[in-house]
């Protein structure tokens, strides 16, 4: 449904701050996932390796952009840009939150400026979504395999398990959290 479709009216403000939450939401998510896998990975470009413990410690201050670039010097994907993908990722996200001038979301409180705003917005949130369907698969892989190696015949083992299958249990409530809010917001207006 082109945006001329769709009479202003349909588009409360209401609607539009719910998917810029829902989008926040889920780019929180995100970098606190990327906060827990980016430490794991090995980066060819590192010369003086640290250890991943001190990694993690120092990931946590990071901002998503920094965070994508550790990732996008240690992943890498064939037949997917990954490092594109997440670039644009970012530059949407500082759009988002920030409000670049010529951004669509400066078209806010005009009729016609919210259809757009809407339609950006559900757009850049199956974009992440698109996103999470590399990284999630990812940070259980990496998880599971420090689990294995690192803590395989330690007292630890079961409380590192315990502590990825809460992870696993956390990405999918986020996910279907994230999800229904997309769908209220969507199918509410018509724009699924």
């Amino acid at each position: 449904m082109s945006a001329t479709e769709i009479h202003p009216a349909n588009v409360p403000v209401e609607r539009i701050l719910q998917a810029i939450g829902r989008n926040i939401l889920c780019l929180s998510f995100l970098e606190s996932r990327l906060k827990l896998l980016v430490p794991f990975l090995v980066n060819p470009k590192e010369q003086s390796p640290k250890s991943p413990w001190i990694r993690y410690t120092d990931m946590q201050g990071k901002t998503l952009g920094q965070l994508a670039g550790g990732l996008t010097n240690s992943v890498q994907c064939d037949g997917y840009d990954f490092p594109a993908h997440l670039a644009e990722i970012v530059r949407k996200r500082n759009e988002l939150i920030h409000q670049a001038p010529g951004s669509p979301l400066t078209e806010l409180w005009t009729p016609l400026g919210r259809i757009k705003v809407l339609q950006y917005l559900n757009a850049q949130w199956r974009e992440i979504q698109d996103f999470d369907h590399v990284l999630n698969p990812l940070l259980m892989h990496v998880l599971t395999q420090l689990r294995d190696i690192t803590f395989a015949g330690t007292p630890e083992f079961e409380e590192i398990e315990e502590a990825i299958r809460g992870l696993e249990k956390s990405l999918l409530h986020n996910l279907d959290l994230v999800t229904g809010m997309a769908s209220k917001s969507c199918d509410e207006i018509g724009l699924n």
